[in-house]
């Protein structure tokens, strides 16, 4: 396959228009035209590069970009620097998807609602243009459940530490989730009268600012998004089946934080990567 038609057929699956304006989305380092293997990986480091390289794939897809900002210069001093000077040494293409992935209808925010087994009804923000495509999802839960029980479910999924507004005997029955980074969504999960929010990243002050309005529930941000890998697998295995390609799914916890007390959180994520 050559790189422009993997391109379309990218685009086709995952429109542009259905990213968050000004997301890195697309083609960031273009090496070689032809393509047999396919490397599909959360985001970008030394490892991935090393793993691609044994699977003998030229091309790499991930779902976070490596390059966010303008490269005034390529540094080996500077981690993106580096990483965009070993892709061209060993001559790999790197193709980022992020929110377009984020904004299929089995996206990132889906993926943990089916695992988590709630009830989705609806996108957050609906796609005008690409009715099956948006931003975020809604699920109802009829009868309520215990937020006690949703945030011991998020646990056992996604193994990581939570933070949340939980008070005693709280009941929810309308989640929106917005996978990785989404508190600038709050004012469009209130007006949608969501009685929870999961999503990442939330300042301590946005704790306050919505305890009295919803449970705010803090996942992690590699934490709810690490499933992302398979699911864009699954997509592309899928769409792409009468083409010879091989996809490939990276093995790597690429996440950089660590946890004190350990609780084995790394090695379970590690653990959910290889099954």
């Amino acid at each position: 396959m050559k790189l422009n038609e993997l391109l379309v057929l990218l685009n086709e699956n995952f429109p542009p228009e259905t990213a968050i304006e000004n997301d890195r989305i697309g083609l960031q380092v273009e090496c070689c035209e032809n393509i047999e293997k396919i490397l599909i990986a959360f985001e970008m480091t030394d490892d991935i590069i090393e793993e691609c390289l044994n699977l003998s794939c030229n091309t790499i897809i991930t779902f976070h970009p490596l390059i966010y900002n303008p490269l005034k210069q390529i540094l080996l001093s500077d981690r993106v620097g580096k990483i965009v000077s070993k892709l061209i040494k060993n001559q790999i293409n790197l193709i980022s998807l992020h929110t377009t992935f984020d904004a299929h209808k089995f996206g990132t925010s889906r993926i943990l609602a089916d695992l988590l087994e709630l009830q989705p009804i609806d996108f957050l923000i609906n796609n005008e243009k690409y009715p099956e495509a948006g931003m975020g999802i809604i699920c109802e839960q009829n009868p309520p459940i215990s937020a006690e029980k949703l945030i011991n479910k998020i646990y056992s999924v996604c193994n990581s530490p939570i933070r949340s507004t939980i008070r005693p005997e709280q009941k929810v029955s309308r989640i929106a989730i917005v996978g990785g980074s989404g508190m600038s969504f709050v004012s469009e999960v209130l007006r949608k009268n969501c009685d929870t929010f999961i999503t990442a990243d939330a300042t301590y002050h946005a704790f306050h600012a919505e305890q009295d309005k919803l449970l705010l529930i803090d996942v992690g941000h590699y934490e709810m998004e690490q499933f992302v890998t398979k699911g864009i697998a699954s997509i592309l295995k899928e769409s792409f089946n009468a083409r010879k390609i091989d996809f490939y799914v990276s093995k790597i916890v690429t996440n950089p934080i660590k946890y004190f007390p350990n609780n084995e959180y790394y090695s379970e994520q590690q653990r959910k990567l290889l099954t």
